[in-house]
């Protein structure tokens, strides 16, 4: 976002979606414009939801997929709908990908493999992947002639990764990837358990396609207040999840929340 925002800048922010979009926009001084992803759409993006929001100080559309919290994945047909709107109103594009190899309903698909005129961001991340959430490495692929700009922006903000964290970097690319393989159907044998559950007590969700979420309508328990649920739900059970209605939520489906399946360390 630093490389392609000013203060009071617009840019297009998923919603429901991962609070850090919103967060980093605010630091830089730019306008966050949520674009709503609803039920009536299959929380995926709808081109002419965007054609509205776009103004003169429009610059910016994060895209997340798949995506965290719903675990959607965008399909092809979507990500070149997706490119054609960024053209007709100049928008770079940043793609969060960072749980490409999460996905189970469809391949997951760059949306910079679709880009002829250079307007993508590709942001991706160890973290996912390989288990590495603490370890916090990750890249960003630009267009041509970017890359320098961007080394300039990552030094000043943190320099470099520490070394250890380059040596397990390396050593995850290096390794077995057949452990990728492994993690990713344990995360969907995880999310199958949940669903199967949610099945058999007739609550309804949203069928992920990849990612590690759970997306869960409550209304039926919470009362219309999710966040007081779930903080009961955290005390009681000791589980932890994320209500629509704490800033990563679609204001207008404040009863749903984001469920987290376990990870293993």
């Amino acid at each position: 976002m630093a490389i392609t925002l000013s203060a009071g800048d617009d840019v297009l922010i998923p919603d429901p979606g991962y609070t850090t979009f919103t967060m980093n926009a605010h630091m830089l001084e730019a306008v966050a414009v949520p674009y709503p992803l609803s039920p009536d759409a299959g929380f995926l993006p709808d081109i002419a939801e965007l054609e509205s929001l776009v103004t003169g100080r429009t610059k910016v559309m994060v895209i997340n997929s798949p995506s965290n919290p719903l675990g959607t994945v965008f399909p092809r047909e979507l990500l070149i709908e997706i490119l054609a709107f960024a053209r007709r109103h100049d928008l770079w594009i940043i793609s969060d990908e960072v749980y490409e190899y999460i996905a189970w309903a469809e391949p997951h698909l760059s949306v910079a493999a679709f880009d002829t005129d250079n307007r993508v961001l590709s942001v991706f991340s160890f973290s996912q992947t390989y288990a590495m959430t603490g370890i916090r490495v990750g890249y960003l692929v630009t267009p041509p002639g970017l890359s320098a700009t961007m080394r300039s922006v990552q030094e000043a903000a943190i320099s470099c990764v520490n070394a250890p964290a380059q040596f397990a970097a390396i050593g995850a690319l290096t390794g077995d990837q057949g452990d990728v393989e492994l993690a990713r159907e344990h995360y969907r044998s995880n999310g199958d358990a949940a669903m199967r559950l949610l099945d058999e007590r007739g609550i309804r969700y949203l069928t992920p396609g990849g990612a590690s979420y759970l997306w869960i309508d409550v209304s039926f328990a919470s009362g219309g207040n999710v966040a007081d649920w779930a903080e009961a739900f955290l005390i009681a059970e000791r589980v932890a999840v994320a209500p629509a209605d704490s800033g990563c939520g679609l204001r207008g489906t404040p009863e749903w929340f984001s469920g987290v399946s376990r990870m293993p360390r």
